[in-house]
């Protein structure tokens, strides 16, 4: 049985331009889903910053 991620939602209000550069990012992507690219652009941060997870 596979171990399914459990996942939670949060508000996130962004600004009309961040709101138009992100649909300009998924479309120019192949239609990436917005929430993807959200979830992509974290990981990416948390990784460049690992070292300050780890205290």
């Amino acid at each position: 049985m596979e171990n399914e991620e459990k996942m939670k939602q949060i508000n996130l209000k962004l600004t009309p331009k961040q709101l138009d550069q992100l649909e300009k990012l998924s479309n120019a992507m192949g239609n990436v889903s917005k929430s993807n690219l959200i979830r992509i652009a974290i990981t990416e941060y948390l990784m460049k910053y690992e070292n300050l997870l780890e205290k």
